[in-house]
């Protein structure tokens, strides 16, 4: 017996859907409000007047004598330079370390 030829079956076509079409917005209906009432307007506040300045008793000042002996001594770089190379030469020790060293000690001294 001869077989026939099976034949496929045409693909069926995918079927999108339409796009919605716009739905126009219904207006709203009216709605009915109540008129505001009037805010009354807060009365200003009175000026504040300004307090006269105390009146500042001028300070006696101190004599020139005393002022410079408070007056801590600021020693230059070669002073400090000189104190840590001579911290250094006797202990050895870090070069900042030294120099801070060095600063502190003149300042202490100067204030003597």
């Amino acid at each position: 017996m001869a077989t026939k030829p099976t034949s496929k079956p045409a693909p069926t076509p995918i079927k999108t859907a339409k796009p919605a079409a716009p739905v126009a917005a219904k207006p709203a209906a009216p709605v009915a409000t109540k008129p505001a009432a009037p805010v009354a307007a807060k009365p200003a506040a009175p000026p504040v007047a300004a307090k006269p300045a105390a009146p500042v008793a001028a300070k006696p000042t101190a004599p020139a004598a005393k002022a410079t002996a408070s007056v801590a001594h600021k020693p230059t770089q070669e002073e400090i330079a000189a104190r840590a190379f001579a911290i250094y030469q006797s202990e050895g020790g870090n070069e900042q370390e030294n120099w801070l060293r060095a600063e502190r000690e003149l300042i202490a001294r100067g204030s003597r």
